[in-house]
């Protein structure tokens, strides 16, 4: 088995593009089992994406959505707020 990779700002934005390219219902289908976004979006690049979904799909091999704590990625967000990644709460 692969050693796992966090996210990098470049698989997010890969990701990203990829949500973009087949569509919310596919991708929430291939990473998120289906599950619409519950709390928290990811603004990149001026558009809103499912937080939890793109860090899952961003990790090197994708992670078990259940079994993710994304509580600490939200924080390392919020400290280095870069201007193409930004989170949204609803």
């Amino acid at each position: 088995m692969a050693d796992e990779t966090k996210p990098t700002r470049e698989s997010v934005l890969c990701v990203a593009a990829e949500y973009d390219r087949i569509g919310a219902k596919k991708f929430l289908d291939k990473y998120e089992k289906g599950a619409p976004p519950e709390r928290w979006l990811v603004r990149i690049n001026g558009k809103l994406y499912p937080m939890k979904a793109i860090s899952v799909a961003a990790h090197t091999p994708p992670v078990n959505p259940r079994g993710m704590d994304y509580r600490k990625g939200i924080r390392r967000l919020r400290v280095n707020q870069h201007p193409k990644l930004a989170l949204t709460h609803f």
